[in-house]
């Protein structure tokens, strides 16, 4: 084996599978089969929370080495952001606060995705109506993105939430890599990581919320690569928009009559147009990358 290959391998696999998969592992408990006296699982939300920004964070230090302070691009700062939005989201599902003081504590770590991914253009290039606008759109867009994953976790409990999930990382991650920043690839990678490791566990936990937790720092995390891919490299507007919107493609089936049962088949019918929506943005990326674009 080559040494790109073992570093690849250790970097972009075996670093985030080890961060994100202690705590899913406290978190969930997969080894207790039975379920317990009171008829309920161990709720191990808060370690979705945590799982994506500590993988992240693991292909980050393996990759790049100690941080920078104060943070220098949109990798340093989307660090930071995501282990907060982790944090918070970790919090969120243990103690379930009230909808106000959700919304007080994850609306600024959202809002602050754009403002700081591009805060060097907003700073030297734009003017300040051009840079409110672009900040409060792409926050608003952010918002939406956490809100729409929330609310379908709770609509379609099980392990399809996560699979879109890390079916939507994956994408990210290809698209990022085809658009020539193979680092931020790398990177959105550890999220599919993470992810995909949350799914293997829902599987064995049958009607709970799986993905809720991952929300918050889902939308953080993808959204801020997203947004730097579009700005820093060569990141198609159209790639972003249906990177975003192909989580949120889960809605289309839980709506139809019916569609709430469980199952794998049902599962693998709940992210069908997820995939549809990730292979079109990889497509779209790869159509416009070198010789193509």
């Amino acid at each position: 084996m080559s040494s790109a290959a073992l570093h690849f391998l250790l970097s972009g696999l075996a670093a985030p599978a080890a961060a994100a998969g202690l705590p899913l592992l406290a978190g969930w408990r997969p080894w207790r089969r039975a379920r317990p006296a009171d008829g309920r699982w161990p709720d191990g939300s808060w370690a979705e929370a945590l799982a994506p920004p500590l993988a992240y964070a693991a292909v980050y230090l393996a990759t790049r080495g100690l941080p920078p302070w104060p943070p220098l691009e949109a990798a340093d700062w989307l660090l930071g952001l995501g282990l907060m939005a982790g944090l918070l989201g970790a919090l969120d599902q243990a103690l379930a606060p009230p909808g106000w003081l959700r919304a007080g504590l994850a609306l600024p770590a959202l809002l602050a995705v754009p403002l700081l991914v591009l805060w060097p253009i907003a700073l030297n290039e734009w003017s300040a109506p051009e840079a409110a606008g672009w900040v409060a759109g792409l926050g608003l867009a952010v918002v939406g993105l956490w809100q729409g994953l929330e609310r379908l976790a709770r609509r379609a409990p099980g392990p399809a939430v996560p699979l879109g999930l890390a079916l939507a990382a994956g994408g990210g991650a290809l698209s990022l890599a085809l658009s020539g920043t193979a680092t931020w690839g790398l990177l959105g990678g550890a999220l599919g990581v993470a992810l995909g490791l949350s799914f293997l566990l829902a599987l064995l936990r049958p009607g709970s919320q799986a993905g809720r937790g991952a929300s918050l720092p889902f939308a953080v995390l993808l959204g801020g690569l997203g947004i730097a891919g579009a700005f820093y490299a060569s990141l198609s507007w159209v790639s972003l928009a249906l990177l975003l919107l192909a989580p949120l493609a889960g809605w289309i089936v839980p709506l139809v009559r019916g569609a709430r049962r469980a199952g794998p088949v049902w599962t693998l019918v709940r992210t069908t147009p997820v995939l549809l929506l990730v292979l079109a943005a990889v497509a779209w990326s790869w159509l416009e990358s070198p010789p193509f674009g």
